[in-house]
């Protein structure tokens, strides 16, 4: 039921190819970083596991924080006066994504990346529209230069989409963007959804997927943006859509609340996938074991779905039902009760129960035939 995959981006200088030939069958597709010294790490796990599908990173909107003059002036976004635009975090410089001298340097990086590493393909980051949004980045709104006014948010969302056609029509191999975000930008209406990236590549990265990293380890979200995001799962898969989720937790947490946001993360997902076309990965953590270690509860054997997820009576726990399985999620801020279909069942923790349980406020369960 659970495709995993792996961020291998954050591997120390010191991995080794006998550590990736040991972590490659855990997955099947995972990310690399566009450097030589991973070519025998990729050699490693593509000999590992034959069905694993690797592909390395660059950037499709970003220049480096190094590369504010390495490139020709006119390929670089400007907002209203005329300056560059930086990422606030990462100190990256906005490209004009529409520049065709642009578009050709991502389709290049991408070649030389695949080269380098031997990767399958390649995965492009920053195919959004999030270098619209306020405080993203420093100055003012980027400028269409097509329009001499500030990019629509349709508009940049063609402009990238563009960007990823190229790409998959210039280098060989399978193709993953980073630009779906959560449900809520999946469901935005007037024309400003990033749905429609899943038409241009052949797998569409949701990076906030039921939280952003940012947030404080004890914030949830709203019972209204969670069902959002368990219903662009279940219409990705519907539709043939390949998704990649991910749930980050970088904020220092608990072993018990990092346990409580696997749970509540893998149950979610469940609820959504036909075990078809969606990719899921939780990371507690921005290190290399924090990316990449496979965990015990992505290979709970709950069987194939009954049917689609559904509310249970009135108690706000979403359910659903599988051939030797039963996953139950409460998005809410209370205690609610959740029936159990007829037997015994055994919980992730080797609880065995029956009947009516209770399930905490922002908490999932998923159980197993005794």
């Amino acid at each position: 039921m659970v495709h995993r995959w792996a961020a291998f981006n954050q591997v120390p200088s010191n991995f080794t190819a006998a550590q990736a030939a040991a972590a490659a069958p855990a997955f099947d597709l995972a990310t690399v970083k566009a450097s030589s010294s991973m070519a025998p790490i990729v050699t490693a796990m593509r000999n590992a596991n034959p069905q694993l599908r690797v592909l390395v990173y660059h950037n499709g909107a970003f220049a480096q924080k190094n590369e504010g003059t390495r490139f020709p002036e006119a390929w670089y976004a400007r907002d209203a006066n005329g300056n560059k635009i930086v990422q606030t975090v990462f100190g990256n410089f906005l490209m004009d994504v529409s520049h065709p001298g642009w578009v050709g340097e991502v389709v290049r990086q991408c070649r030389a990346a695949k080269a380098t590493t031997g990767a399958h393909g390649c995965y492009t980051d920053m195919l959004m529209t999030a270098p619209l949004f306020d405080n993203y980045a420093s100055g003012g709104k980027p400028i269409n230069p097509a329009t001499g006014r500030p990019w629509t948010f349709p508009d940049f969302q063609r402009a990238v989409e563009a960007i990823a056609d190229a790409v998959r029509a210039g280098v060989p191999g399978p193709y993953a963007a980073n630009g779906v975000a959560r449900g809520q930008r999946w469901f935005a209406a007037g024309g400003s959804s990033s749905k429609t990236l899943t038409n241009h590549v052949d797998a569409a990265h949701a990076e906030i997927w039921l939280r952003d990293r940012t947030l404080a380890a004890d914030q949830w979200p709203t019972a209204t943006s969670w069902k959002q995001d368990v219903d662009m799962v279940a219409e990705a898969e519907a539709e043939g859509r390949v998704v990649m989720v991910e749930t980050k937790l970088w904020e220092t947490a608990s072993a018990a609340l990092v346990n409580r946001w696997r749970a509540f993360t893998l149950g979610s997902f469940l609820l959504g996938t036909t075990g078809r076309s969606t990719w899921f990965l939780f990371t507690p953590a921005s290190t290399y074991a924090g990316m990449t270690v496979a965990h015990p509860w992505d290979d709970v054997p709950v069987g194939s779905p009954l049917g689609p997820y559904s509310r249970q009576g009135t108690s706000g726990a979403y359910v659903r039902g599988f051939t030797s399985g039963f996953v139950a999620v409460n998005p809410g801020g209370t205690i609610v009760n959740v029936s159990l279909p007829a037997g015994t069942w055994r919980n992730l923790q080797g609880q065995t129960q029956s009947g009516a349980v209770s399930l905490a406020a922002r908490t999932a369960s998923i159980w197993v035939r005794a």
